[in-house]
């Protein structure tokens, strides 16, 4: 594929191939293309805006569960201008109608369905934020790599300031994070939307994880948990906004962060070619409290990914001639 370049050197226009890179979808988030700029020596062409505009996030639409009638409703409660026009027309006609000011009556009809369709969304918003929390959980559990049963997950959801229709107490837009807490890191999944309205959920497709180890403090302002870590004396905030579950995550952090597990858990046996099915597996490390000691903990699957890169495994080998001579 080509695309027209204009090199700073000169005023002429010429083609630059693109090189298109497609990855294969995952569970939950589908796939993404990303676009690159290959380049002659004499020019330079910065492709991150492009990047940016493909890596959108996902966006998927929560299932409400209400038939066509529900729907109606739920549509005016948080669109009620219609319903307005319908009872400023309907007002004028009967007065119109019957030569009379009580003709102006007929207006309160529209307005008798503008308050069923608000008390609907008041009804029916917290199981619509519910199943739009559990999709980000799943989400997150994928993006970050841990299984959301085996771990302590709190899901927190901040109301972004909008106006909404009189009568409505749900907001229109919602800010998601996820935590997930584990016996030696914690993993944050955070930047996802939902928009009440549409039921449309913008899932992120970042987490970040933090290792207890490299925690130094964790505090807690108004809106937002502060971690504080050794190095640098960086930071990470996990918004909470007004969340009642934030103090609850509050208190799981510290615990685990004041009382760390003696002992790391036992890593899943991976089948290698050679191996000896009668060995027996080694012992789980026992964890020191001496602080010049220092551990590294890698997925299984990570490791794997390093065993098939071959200047991985030529280090390893020369490493391991090195100790036996």
């Amino acid at each position: 594929m080509l695309s027209p370049v204009k090199s700073p050197l000169s005023d002429r226009t010429w083609l630059a191939p693109l090189r298109v890179v497609k990855i294969a979808p995952s569970k939950t988030i589908g796939s993404t293309i990303h676009i690159g700029c290959s380049t002659g020596e004499d020019a330079s062409v910065h492709c991150d805006t492009i990047g940016q505009m493909l890596a959108a996030t996902e966006s998927v639409r929560i299932d409400p569960g209400m038939d066509l009638k529900s729907r109606m409703f739920w549509y005016l409660g948080w669109n009620p201008r219609p319903l307005y026009m319908l009872s400023a027309a309907m007002a004028l006609l009967g007065a119109i109608a019957f030569h009379s000011p009580a003709g102006l009556l007929f207006g309160v009809l529209p307005m008798l369905a503008r308050w069923k369709a608000a008390a609907l969304v008041n009804a029916r918003a917290p199981s619509i934020i519910e199943l739009a929390k559990n999709r980000a959980v799943i989400s997150g559990a994928n993006r970050v790599g841990v299984r959301s049963e085996n771990s302590d997950h709190a899901v927190l959801s901040t109301a972004r300031s909008s106006s909404v229709p009189s009568g409505v107490r749900a907001s229109r837009e919602y800010t998601i994070s996820v935590t997930y807490v584990c016996d030696t890191f914690f993993a944050i999944y955070t930047g996802t939307s939902f928009t009440l309205p549409t039921c449309e959920l913008r899932l992120a497709i970042t987490g970040e994880e933090v290792y207890f180890r490299h925690v130094s403090a964790i505090n807690r302002s108004n809106d937002s948990i502060e971690i504080v870590l050794t190095r640098s004396n960086k930071s990470r905030r996990i918004p909470v906004g007004g969340d009642p579950n934030a103090t609850a995550l509050l208190e799981l952090l510290r615990s685990r962060l004041r009382n760390p597990r003696a002992v790391a858990p036992e890593p899943a046996r991976v089948e290698v070619p050679g191996d000896d099915p009668q060995a027996v597996a080694p012992p789980p490390l026992e964890i020191s409290g001496d602080d010049n000691q220092r551990y590294c903990y890698i997925r299984a699957a990570k490791l794997m990914e390093y065993y098939a890169d071959p200047v991985v495994l030529s280090a390893l080998m020369e490493q391991r001639r090195s100790t036996t001579r």
